[in-house]
């Protein structure tokens, strides 16, 4: 369990000294130490070292930014230890002006192990900051996230479970907060300077629950040669209208990517649903969601269609009866006058099997158009499936429509012819105006 968290701010900053500078790393808004930091951050160590063994830390957690894994190093190295690079760590910046982009996010473990070798690219953030800013209260509530969360994990963790005392590196104002959320107070007035230190440990109440209680003096200097310098506290920060005024971005057209806490490994489930919304920033809709859409749209063409093969075969039954119909009065009857029956009927029966003819082919016209048309809106209904739905619907019932509209016409012919051929024969000669 652990007992014992120590929290340390960066040491004094070049960007201090001159306005001359350049980001090692290239990451906007990361200044390295000067060369008065790093001394100051050899002192840290050395105290550090000094402490009772109980007290000494033996897992060391560092921000991404240069200044704080320079401070870190020599911790690292007096201690013998991997720097453990942790996002929930960062600097606290205030809401990003609107139209100014977003705030940076340094490098990754692994990219920025070229400049410090001390660090452990194994141990993967669990948190990682809003890159459009946060408030006062935001600022505490990361804060108050992580450290929870960075605990527990420790503690569950089968390999780092042993652990009792760790060291925290980070930023002024992210230093203030771990230390308000730890003795459960908020409005603690408390200013950080460079390269101090607070230490803060663990016990237990009345009602077995466990609180933290600051061991000496909150930010602590005294071990420094130049005692506390270039402390800060919230009440520096700029309050306009009861909120923090906004701060500039500096990276436009970038994804900001994830922030709040990353679930633990451990939980497959919620990593599976960390994937998922990982996998979702730019699209409301997840693969699966597209496939259900797909099998959705499918199974409407596959419907449509066997109503459109339906309506083939019903047309081509109706099409045969007609044939047999029409050829049972075009084959004379026994003792009919076979030039009579020549002479009345004639072409008819030529013509009206054209009508037939023409019939069958409107409707095999139909089918193939039909066809075609469930085809392009199968396509088109891959990309745009939900707005095409009532489009195909309708498609359907008009196509189905017209369809059997050009059957009854057909059929309706068909009466006709019979019904004159029929008066024709009855009457022994007339004339058939088809």
């Amino acid at each position: 369990m652990v007992q014992t968290i120590l929290i340390a701010r960066h040491g004094f900053r070049l960007s201090w000294t001159t306005n001359t500078w350049t980001s090692p790393t290239g990451t906007k808004k990361d200044p390295p130490l000067a060369a008065y930091g790093v001394t100051q951050a050899a002192d840290l160590a050395k105290f550090i070292k000094s402490l009772p063994e109980e007290q000494r830390p033996t897992l060391l957690f560092s921000s991404p930014y240069y200044r704080c894994l320079q401070t870190s190093t020599p911790s690292s190295e007096i201690l013998g230890l991997p720097i453990y690079v942790e996002h929930g760590l960062s600097e606290w910046y205030s809401p990003a002006v609107p139209g100014t982009g977003l705030h940076p996010r340094p490098h990754d473990a692994a990219t920025l192990r070229q400049y410090f070798p001390p660090i452990d690219p194994s141990w993967e953030s669990i948190y990682y900051p809003d890159r459009h800013g946060e408030t006062v209260e935001g600022v505490h509530d990361r804060c108050a996230e992580f450290l929870d969360a960075l605990v527990a994990r420790i503690e569950q963790s089968p390999t780092l479970s042993k652990h009792k005392s760790i060291l925290l590196v980070s930023h002024a104002a992210t230093c203030a907060a771990l230390v308000r959320h730890l003795v459960n107070d908020r409005e603690l007035p408390i200013r950080v300077g460079t390269c101090t230190l607070s230490i803060l440990e663990r016990s237990g109440d009345s009602s077995g629950k466990s609180k933290w209680i600051a061991q000496g003096t909150i930010a602590s200097g005294d071990f420094l040669p130049g005692g506390v310098e270039r402390d800060w506290g919230f009440e520096d920060a700029v309050i306009k209208g009861g909120e923090v005024i906004e701060d500039p971005g500096v990276v436009q057209k970038e994804d900001p990517g994830f922030s709040g806490l990353v679930p633990d490994k451990a939980n497959e489930a919620d990593l599976e649903l960390f994937r998922a919304a990982f996998a979702s920033v730019k699209s409301k809709n997840t693969k699966k969601k597209n496939a259900e859409f797909l099998k959705k749209n499918q199974v409407l063409v596959d419907d449509a269609r066997e109503q459109a093969e339906a309506m083939k075969l019903a047309g081509l039954a109706h099409l045969e009866q007609l044939t047999q119909g029409f050829e049972s009065i075009s084959q004379p009857s026994i003792g009919d006058d076979l030039s009579e029956f020549a002479e009345l009927v004639g072409d008819r029966s030529a013509s009206g099997r054209e009508l037939f003819e023409t019939s069958k082919l409107s409707l095999e016209d139909l089918a193939a158009d039909y066809e075609k048309a469930f085809q392009d809106a199968e396509d088109e209904g891959k990309s745009r499936l939900q707005k095409r739905a009532g489009r195909r619907e309708r498609l359907r019932r008009r196509t189905v429509r017209h369809g059997y509209q050009i059957l009854e016409r057909g059929i309706e012919e068909q009466k006709a012819c019979w019904a004159k051929v029929s008066l024709c024969m009855a009457n022994g000669s007339c004339v058939v105006d088809y």
